[in-house]
């Protein structure tokens, strides 16, 4: 579907419009009304909506509209736990969901996309998602000060 490293040294500007045309494209591939707000104002890049879920208002055009801001420019790092990926969320994000797009080779030998519903608006965080080595059932090691840690697997279903 796609490879960074043909386009990692790229400006951002181009990058960030390469993962909304990966976003748009899943999405639309999977029966998605999608547009493209005129102004990309307050971090909503894209605004979805599913017919499927509203099969008794399809005709009279009553859609629940749902907005998404897509992260393209994000980081991979190796752990001694697999694969960590960094999203940065600015301060000014208002959209409902987060998406990113997961390039062939982290998660297994397809390209994905990572949906995560953005709880956490108008302030400024990070948020970091793991991937398991291929034959871990689970992390290694247990720490019972620490926060569960997320998975890319468990965000990889599409937004309601």
């Amino acid at each position: 579907m796609f490879n960074l490293t043909e386009i990692k040294y790229q400006d951002t500007s181009t990058q960030g419009r390469i993962g909304e045309l990966l976003i748009t494209n899943h999405l639309l591939t999977n029966n998605y009304m999608v547009c493209k707000p005129e102004i990309d104002n307050n971090g909503i890049d894209l605004v979805v909506a599913n017919p499927k879920r509203y099969k008794s208002n399809a005709r009279g055009g009553m859609f629940r509209f749902t907005t998404i801001q897509v992260k393209y420019n994000r980081t991979y790092y190796q752990t001694n736990n697999g694969y960590n990926l960094r999203l940065h969320v600015k301060k000014n994000t208002l959209a409902e969901w987060i998406a990113c797009p997961i390039e062939e080779g982290i998660l297994d030998d397809n390209a994905h996309v990572l949906y995560y519903p953005n709880k956490i608006k108008d302030k400024r965080y990070i948020k970091e998602f793991g991937v398991l080595p291929k034959g871990w059932t689970s992390v290694k090691k247990s720490f019972g000060n620490q926060y569960k840690r997320l998975m890319i697997k468990d965000y990889l279903k599409l937004p309601k």
